[in-house]
């Protein structure tokens, strides 16, 4: 039963207005007045610009498991939805074509940044995951972002990690306070912002582990300390030979008390700190600080092209050839997906030789009847 929409001035015109109703039903185009109003509600809807559709989709965005964005996360967001808005903010969320999507990526945006293939890749993705949470509301039909990996980026540049002798020889050339720095993000495969947040009481008192709780990022100008990227907090071993080489460390450049950074930048602590960290008193290692120094050192051990971020490679490489499984790497990054992880795995020169020479030793141990120059 439904409520007719209006009360009617005499009986006739109900009566009327109920015969055009059973006329619909018998000829079945009758449409009930609540799917009737949601409809027209979800046309309404549609019709919104994609500039207030998006504007509310970043207001209401969570990560994953419910928790607020980050930041530094929100404030890239942001500058990604800026751009998208210059040139589909004011077109309606029901307008938007896979043909002019596909005119803009193909012929637009690299007309605009030629040279910037990962920037865009994350500019599509971005687009494509608010018009397919439109989808998800009902307020359009289909995803028009259907180009095929064009939201899938390649690495740009190949990576080539450190070898040892080559770690040891920038860490030597390094600055003293820094070389230890070298070695834990070459060793440890710690992230930038994991390594230089790091402080007195995230060291075990033997030296043994470094406990990941936090990570700093700078953006704009501003500091921010927060969880590490995508909740990768974890306890990292250090080896064996950098444990005496932490401990003093520790003695001789980090700041005193439990709060104390392992590492600072050049200028002074200011004794106050906005990075949201309460116990911090500034003086935080800064990205561009940190290559004025990396930059000669690298230079000096012979790899003008290791970036900072390659050490993380240098780390993981060693331990994947150290024997590590894939778990053990993605436990030991903070990795939560193995295509993260699976970025990180490099093979070192001669590591073949070395596969192939073992193999050799598993048939001279697997029986006495098979020696080496029997045929297989």
């Amino acid at each position: 039963m439904h409520p007719a929409h209006t009360t009617f001035d005499t009986e006739t015109d109900a009566e009327t207005w109920l015969a055009t109703v059973r006329a619909d039903i018998a000829r079945e185009r009758f449409v009930c007045p609540v799917e009737r109003h949601r409809a027209e509600e979800a046309a309404r809807l549609s019709r919104q610009t994609v500039r207030e559709y998006a504007e509310t989709w970043l207001a209401a965005r969570r990560k994953p498991n419910g928790d607020e964005l980050t930041p530094r996360t929100r404030k890239l967001y942001r500058a990604q939805l800026d751009e998208l808005l210059e040139t589909f903010g004011d077109v309606p969320l029901d307008q938007v074509t896979d043909s002019s999507l596909r005119k803009w990526w193909t012929h637009d945006l690299p007309a605009r940044h030629p040279n910037r293939k990962t920037g865009n890749a994350h500019l599509y993705s971005l687009l494509r995951t608010i018009l397919g949470s439109a989808v998800d509301d009902r307020l359009i039909p289909a995803n028009p972002a259907n180009v095929r990996g064009a939201g899938s980026t390649r690495r740009a540049r190949e990576v080539r990690p450190a070898t040892i002798p080559e770690l040891e020889a920038i860490a030597s050339a390094a600055p003293a306070q820094y070389r230890l720095a070298v070695l834990l993000a070459g060793w440890c495969a710690l992230r930038f912002g994991e390594l230089f947040e790091l402080r007195r009481r995230d060291v075990a008192e033997n030296a043994t582990r470094l406990a990941i709780r936090r990570a700093v990022t700078h953006r704009d100008g501003t500091t921010w300390v927060g969880a590490p990227k995508a909740n990768s907090g974890r306890d990292v071993a250090v080896p064996p030979h950098l444990r005496d080489a932490l401990l003093n460390h520790m003695t001789t450049y980090a700041q005193p008390g439990p709060d104390g950074l392992l590492f600072t930048g050049p200028s002074p602590a200011a004794g106050r700190c906005s990075c949201g960290y309460a116990a911090c008193t500034g003086g935080h290692m800064l990205n561009s600080t940190c290559y004025r120094w990396y930059s000669p050192a690298r230079d000096a051990g012979g790899r003008p092209d290791l970036r900072f971020h390659d050490l993380r490679h240098t780390g993981l490489t060693l331990a994947a050839h150290a024997g590590a499984s894939l778990a053990d790497l993605m436990a030991r990054a903070g990795h939560r997906s193995i295509s993260a992880a699976q970025v990180y795995m490099h093979a070192a020169d001669g590591r073949d030789d070395e596969i192939a020479a073992r193999m050799s030793e598993l048939l001279e141990g697997s029986s006495p009847a098979k020696q080496a120059g029997d045929p297989p």
